[in-house]
């Protein structure tokens, strides 16, 4: 019988989204769901704010066919608290689903026909399910932390979880290839960092109303750094403020404002040439206040979904070398790549920056390079592919 109830076994609480790896898993069930799929997650670890306003573990209806549970548990979100206060990766799951596996989640196991596992570090229920097992990654987890002990850690969970699941599904291929010697080439795939293109089809309208409320005039251009509070992202945030504090003689001749969206940045703040407004119910509509894409981030692996949303918005991308990483992207002909070093000359002197047409152009030809990247309706063939064949 085909695989149709799908359990997808997650960390935290899912919706709304809040950051670019809850992005990630939402649109690929998301797209699951509207390939006639019935999926139910089960995330470890709630809001804070439901925490304090007392709200018990509950499941939530998204829409037809996907709902999610949340175990509000206090002991999980304590564990949660004090992992993420002394700057660790989440070992504390991979260490309580392997020596006790909650009620619920066992029920939720016992009713579906497959399992996605959402990150590594929730790999344990794997070993206790006969059903089928998959892996969705967001990124080499290891490559991600610094301690030499964390390293080593975090690349032993990662191994264990490939070697135990039926299925890893990589961001990119260069993920990929760290996967495939552990799972066996044939039980890896590459699912992108899709999205929902559509969420960019109806904003063209509010730009003029929110450009106005930020105090953009018609000759300003506007540089939109979207992204979440992840480590590469924050680091990013802070070469940009100095950046921008180093070369306001520059920005102003060429009129040039940087605004940042997300939770990147904790607080909303203004500065000479550089705003940022902080978590917003909406990013969508600051992605039409922009007039230029930017992205600063200079390490990590996977790919960045705000390059999706960027190319999906139609905007001309400045980015960095980090921040091409598993797109179809050629400096020159779909974006202007700059090092950190020579972004000022970049910004100074290429004369794309100067030729809306040309400008226009290049959005249009990242699009059509990476459209079937972006969207992830065709992100997810592989994985809907395995789950049809999955017994």
């Amino acid at each position: 019988m085909a695989v149709r109830k799908i359990l997808v076994l997650s960390g935290l609480q899912i919706w709304p989204p809040e950051s670019g790896g809850m992005l990630r898993t939402s649109s690929l069930i998301g797209a699951l769901v509207a390939r006639g799929f019935d999926v139910t997650v089960y995330s470890m670890v709630g809001r804070k704010s439901d925490y304090l306003a007392g709200k018990p573990s509950n499941t939530e209806t998204i829409k037809d066919r996907l709902r999610e549970y949340v175990d509000r548990g206090r002991f999980w979100a304590a564990l949660q608290f004090a992992a993420y206060r002394l700057g660790l990766p989440p070992f504390w799951i991979t260490l309580v689903l392997a020596l006790h596996m909650p009620k619920k989640l066992r029920e939720l196991l016992a009713s579906c026909d497959a399992v996605i596992v959402d990150f590594p570090f929730l790999f344990p229920p794997s070993e206790a399910t006969t059903k089928p097992v998959a892996l969705n990654t967001h990124n080499v987890e290891a490559d991600l932390w610094q301690r030499p002990w964390v390293k080593r850690l975090v690349a032993a969970i990662e191994r264990r979880a490939a070697q135990n699941v039926q299925h890893v599904f990589c961001c990119s291929e260069r993920d990929r290839a760290f996967f495939a010697p552990l799972a066996g080439i044939g039980r890896t795939s590459v699912v992108p960092n899709g999205i929902d293109p559509a969420r960019f089809a109806s904003i063209a309208a509010e730009r003029g109303p929110l450009r106005a409320a930020l105090g953009y005039s018609g000759e300003d251009r506007v540089l939109l750094f979207a992204a979440s509070s992840f480590g590469p992202n924050v680091e990013a945030l802070s070469w940009l403020e100095e950046f921008v504090a180093e070369h306001q003689t520059l920005l102003a001749r060429k009129n040039l404002h940087f605004l940042v969206a997300g939770s990147v940045s904790k607080q909303p703040f203004e500065r000479p040439r550089l705003k940022a407004v902080g978590m917003v119910a909406r990013i969508e509509p600051y992605f039409a206040v922009a007039d230029l894409a930017f992205n600063a981030v200079s390490r990590g692996s996977g790919t960045n979904l705000k390059m999706a949303e960027f190319i999906a918005a139609g905007l001309p991308i400045v980015t960095s070398a980090a921040g091409m990483r598993g797109y179809n992207l050629v400096d020159g002909e779909d974006c202007i790549a700059f090092a950190p070093e020579t972004l000022m000359s970049v910004l100074a002197g290429n004369p794309v920056l100067d030729d809306p047409a040309r400008l226009a152009e290049m959005a249009k030809s990242a699009y059509e390079k990476n459209k079937r990247l972006i969207d992830m309706s065709w992100c997810i063939e592989p994985l809907v592919t395995w789950l049809n064949e999955a017994r």
